[in-house]
C-alpha cells in the first residue's frame, strides 16, 4: 500500500516546489541526480511564473523596476500557485496581495494600478461582441423606452481609485510626457474593447454610477432618474451618446 495518497503526494511536491529550504520530495529523491534536477525544475517554475505576472502587469513592472517587482512576484508565488493550466489567468489575486503586503504599501497606489491592469487584461481576453449604435433607441416604442434594460458589452469594465491611476497607466504605457501634478485625486475609468484594441477612458463619477446601474440590470429610466437625482449636473443626452460611441452597449432588451 502506498505511503501517501495521490493528494498527499501532490501537496508534498507543491510545498517543496514553493520552498527552496524544503528537501527534495522523497518520492523522487531516490532517482539519480534528483536534487539537481528538482532544483532546476523549481527555478524554471519560478522564472516562468514571474515572467507571466510581469507580462500581465507591465505598468507595475515599469513603475517599481525589475528587482523590486521580481521580489513582489516571488512573495506572491510563495502564497498563490496557479489554479488553472491557462497561464494568462494567473495573477487574479495579485492586486489584493499588493494591497496587504507591507513592502508594496510604500507605493500606496500600486495595488490600484495592478487592479486596473488586471481589468485591462480581462477586457482584452473577453469574448468578442458587436456593439450597437445609438440609433437603436429610435426604434423603441415610448413605453419600452421606459422599461428597457441594456446588455453591456462583455469587454466593459469600470473602476475607481483615490489616485489618478488612469493617467498614471497612460503615462507609463503610452505617453511619458503626460504631466500628473497630484497623484492623490479620485479618478473613475472605463475599460472597453469594442473592436480590436482595448481602451481606457477617464469618466466622471456620475457616468461611473450610471454605467454601474445599467450593468446591474436596472432599467434605463430608473438608472437615469437615480443618477440625475444624485448628480443634478449629469447630462443624460451627452453621456448616453458617449456610452454608445464608445461601444459599451451590446443589446437593448
Amino acid at each position: 500500500m502506498p505511503k501517501y495518497s495521490l493528494a498527499e503526494e501532490q501537496k508534498i511536491f507543491t510545498d517543496s516546489l514553493k520552498d527552496s529550504e524544503k528537501a527534495t520530495p522523497e518520492m523522487i529523491a531516490s532517482h539519480n541526480n534528483s536534487l539537481d534536477r528538482f532544483n532546476i525544475y523549481r527555478n524554471n517554475v519560478f522564472v516562468s511564473l514571474t515572467e507571466a505576472i510581469a507580462s500581465s502587469f507591465p505598468a507595475c513592472f515599469a513603475l517599481v523596476g525589475e528587482s523590486f517587482f521580481n521580489a513582489l512576484a516571488r512573495a506572491y508565488i510563495d502564497k498563490t500557485m496557479p489554479q488553472s493550466p491557462l497561464i494568462y489567468l494567473y495573477g487574479e489575486h495579485f492586486p489584493n496581495f499588493l494591497e496587504n503586503f507591507p513592502p508594496a504599501q510604500k507605493i500606496p497606489y500600486l495595488a490600484d494600478l495592478a487592479k486596473l491592469e488586471w481589468e485591462f487584461l480581462k477586457s482584452t481576453n473577453a469574448k468578442d461582441a458587436a456593439p450597437i449604435i445609438i440609433d437603436k433607441l429610435q426604434t423603441l416604442a415610448p413605453d419600452h423606452m421606459q422599461t428597457c434594460c441594456f446588455t453591456m458589452h462583455p469587454t466593459l469594465f469600470i473602476g475607481q481609485s483615490q489616485w489618478q491611476i488612469s493617467n498614471l497607466w497612460i503615462k507609463i504605457r503610452h505617453d511619458p510626457t503626460r504631466s500628473i501634478e497630484k497623484m492623490e485625486q479620485a479618478q473613475f475609468y472605463l475599460i472597453i474593447r469594442p473592436h480590436l484594441q482595448t481602451q481606457i477612458h477617464i469618466i466622471s463619477k456620475a457616468m461611473h454610477s450610471f454605467i454601474d446601474k445599467l450593468s446591474k440590470n436596472i432599467n434605463f429610466a430608473k438608472a437615469a432618474e437615480e443618477t440625475i437625482e444624485a448628480y443634478p449636473d449629469f447630462n443624460l443626452g451627452e453621456n448616453l451618446a458617449n456610452l454608445f460611441s464608445l461601444g459599451c452597449v451590446e443589446e437593448i432588451i
